[in-house]
């Protein structure tokens, strides 16, 4: 029987410290939510400055790599549009003016 009685106790006393400790938690959890809900707000900002600049970034490469793939397609043809130039302007040298 005091065996019982002596169980009943200790699993009194777990619960109450439990429930005490569920209280102190969530006192503690309001004390800091002023100072979570302000971290929350500048790492907010700061990952839209990140967002930001890393679209910035992307952008840049992007019209870096456009502008790169257009100077390399179109920059090993400049010889060819160079001879097609200087062949247009010989044939065009060669004409003779119309008399009426």
């Amino acid at each position: 029987m005091a065996l019982l009685f002596f169980l009943g106790i200790l699993v009194a006393a777990f619960a109450g410290f439990a429930v005490l400790m569920a209280i102190l938690s969530a006192l503690f959890w309001l004390i800091l939510l002023p100072f979570r809900l302000a971290f929350f707000v500048v790492k907010l900002a700061g990952l839209a400055v990140v967002g930001a600049v890393g679209l910035a970034v992307v952008l840049v490469a992007a019209v870096l790599g456009v502008v790169g793939l257009a100077l390399a397609v179109f920059v090993p043809l400049l010889p060819l549009a160079l001879v097609a130039g200087g062949i247009w302007l010989l044939i065009r040298a060669n004409r003779r003016p119309v008399v009426t």
